[in-house]
Formats: C-alpha cells, structure tokens, sequence
C-alpha cells in the first residue's frame, strides 16, 4: 500500500512510480493542488483520492488498470481527472466534487462492478451518459449504476472522439 494522507504539501509528483502492489490513498491533505502520477501503470487494489479541498487536477496518463475500484470523493476544488488509458476497474465512485466539470476515461471498456457518478453539481450529466453508453457499447457494466445530482440541462457532442458538454 501506497498511503499519503494528511499531508501539507501542495503537490504530489512522483515521475518514476509505475506499480502500486496494493491501495494507493490520496486522501485529506489539506494543501494539496495537483497529483500528476505520470508512469503510474497499475494499482493492485483500490485507488482513493478523497477529502483534498485545494486539490483541482489529478493527472494519471499512463493508468491501465486497477484491480478492484478507484474513488474520486469529496475534493471540493477538483475540476477534472484524468485516466485516458484506464482500460479496467472493478467499481468506480466519484460524488461530492463540487467543481468537477470534466473528465477523460476515453479508454474504459468496461466494469465488472458498480459505476457510482453522483453530487457532482458541475458536471455535465450528458457526459456521464456518454460514459455509460462507452461502458455499454465495450464489454458492458457488470453491477448498478447510479447517476444524479449531476448538471442537467447539458447537451454534448464528440468532438475529436470525445464527449464535449455545452451548457447553458
């Protein structure tokens, strides 16, 4: 297990980390702003980022797979999160991130379990759905699947493959 929680520093680069064997916790450090994980491949179980309030960017570009679920909870100043070559989780939950607007699991195929994207008043619900249908038209969504609370009212498009939101 990788744990860095309750820590003052403001940002958390490790540039030649690639496995973690177990959980990787980024979790209640009050002067983080940036996590960039850049080579980080594999986490062996969970991945949690919960509870940093400055936190506004999560960078993991080389992110394969996790074995069991990542959580993204609870950062209050988090705009977006990026995993484009995730390709495996278990279960995801992201909810309670106020000023999430955007995220890339452009390579996410599938879950084995449960996708939990809730409370998260900016972020455009059309975007969720465009992952759902992702996760549908790949090998599928093995448990529930919970959505609201997310901003309605969006409409999005594919834009370079992408889902873009447009709100009003």
């Amino acid at each position: 297990d990788l744990i860095f929680n309750q820590s003052k520093m403001p940002e958390l680069i490790l540039p030649v980390l690639t496995t973690v064997g177990g959980n990787l916790d980024i979790d209640y450090n009050e002067g983080l702003i940036a996590v960039e994980l850049f080579n980080l491949a594999k986490v062996g179980h969970m991945l949690s980022v919960s509870g940093n309030p400055l936190l506004n960017e999560i960078t993991f570009p080389a992110l394969i797979q996790t074995n069991h679920a990542f959580k993204i909870n609870s950062n209050l100043s988090l705009n977006s999160f990026e995993m484009p070559q995730l390709a495996t989780a278990k279960h995801i939950y992201v909810y309670g991130n106020e000023q999430l607007t955007e995220f890339d699991l452009s390579s996410l195929e599938g879950i084995e379990g449960t996708l939990d994207i809730q409370n998260n008043p900016m972020l455009p619900q059309c975007l969720v759905d465009a992952l759902v249908d992702q996760l549908k038209a790949g090998s599928g969504i093995g448990g529930d699947i919970t959505s609201f609370g997310n901003l309605e009212g969006c409409t999005c498009e594919e834009v370079d493959g992408k889902p873009v939101a447009t709100c009003p």
